[in-house]
């Protein structure tokens, strides 16, 4: 199960999602928020409005058509029974092709907020919520802001500077948290970290984008009744550094998923193929032995050989389990190609070696 308190909906006005970056890649991200999005149409959120907090789609390169599907999905069911509000985050914005789920704008219950606040007539007074969308222009979010009444619940997708600094971004270019004073409550989606300052809170991501998000909590949230915002935690695959071999024993008695990257020396490639095949383990990276046993088991003229075929060499000499072919292990090999290996062998030829490596 990802959602750990699916019945955290008393006293609730809106579940809130920020910062779900969909994207086709890697390969479990994708299946995760497959897993996500079909338990969330299955469960008692169903009742409640949905919010997007921003930053739907990842900014990497064109989105294939899983991708959007996965989204309709989501929109276009829950839409047939709750109000479903988008807005538009820093990413969403900049993405090739997103502008054709405008036509979503179309479709009873949902709305899509990315030039005006939402709604624009009736705002007034201290139960009312007003959807502010993201501005890639911080004066152009200024106007938009001075058009919210005063004592409003926000929900937006912004930085703020005091967050930025907070998290020890460094980039901090951002808005001020103190003009947010004069609102009850803001609600914002941008920052994968949960944080808190004063009126303005961080839902936090869904998930761990990537290594840089290591140390985040993914999170959901409820907007209460009377305002303000509630946290739900989820089990999502989480991104760990093993130093020592310690920590693995845990790894593999947990029924929680994890991307390994592993820090140690002392690590057998039988040990590792049997991590790989573990259920929980989504990806493997292990980025000091490859290159400290390249560096000093390999004759220095193979340096002219193509680096998969240096690979395979190694791998060909390296004690595996008797039910593990030299093809296995390759593909476990290929996979552990990183920036620091390639920096080795930036003088190699390596003529037909069209391996390539995605990189955490």
């Amino acid at each position: 199960m990802i959602i750990t308190n699916p019945n955290a909906i008393e006293k609730s006005m809106a579940l809130l999602l920020a910062d779900l970056h969909l994207h086709q890649k890697p390969d479990w991200r994708f299946i995760y928020y497959q897993d996500f999005i079909n338990e969330l149409l299955l469960s008692d959120f169903r009742s409640l409005p949905m919010v997007l907090l921003g930053d739907v789609f990842e900014v990497k390169d064109k989105l294939d058509s899983r991708v959007i599907n996965q989204f309709l999905n989501l929109v276009l069911k829950w839409a047939e029974k709750q109000e479903v509000i988008w807005i538009v985050g820093q990413h969403d914005s900049y993405i090739p092709g997103v502008a054709t789920l405008e036509g979503l704008q179309h479709v009873p219950n949902i709305h899509i907020v990315s030039k005006d606040i939402y709604p624009k007539e009736g705002v007034a007074g201290s139960n009312a919520i007003c959807c502010v969308p993201y501005m890639r222009d911080l004066a152009d979010y200024r106007k938009l802001l001075k058009t919210v009444p005063d004592n409003a619940t926000v929900l937006t997708h912004i930085p703020i500077v005091e967050a930025l600094i907070q998290i020890g971004a460094t980039n901090t270019d951002g808005i001020s948290v103190e003009e947010f004073n004069r609102f009850k409550t803001v609600i914002s989606g941008d920052i994968h970290n949960y944080v808190d300052i004063k009126n303005f809170h961080y839902v936090g991501a869904t998930s761990q984008r990537d290594w840089r998000d290591k140390n985040v909590e993914p999170q959901i949230g409820v907007l209460t009744t009377d305002h303000r915002l509630m946290r739900i935690p989820l089990n999502a695959p989480e991104h760990i550094e093993i130093k020592n071999l310690k920590q693995l024993t845990s790894i593999e008695t947990s029924d929680k998923q994890y991307v390994i990257k592993i820090l140690t020396e002392k690590m057998e490639l039988k040990r590792l193929a049997a991590i790989r095949k573990l259920p929980n383990v989504l990806n493997v990276i292990w980025e000091p032995p490859v290159v400290e046993i390249l560096q000093t088991t390999l004759p220095e003229q193979e340096a002219l050989i193509a680096p998969s075929a240096i690979l395979q060499a190694h791998l060909e000499q390296a004690e595996r389990p008797a039910d593990t072919t030299i093809a296995d292990l390759f593909e476990i090999g290929t996979e552990l190609l990183d920036n620091t290996y390639k920096q080795i062998y930036s003088s190699a030829v390596a003529i037909g070696d069209n391996t390539e490596t995605e990189l955490s």
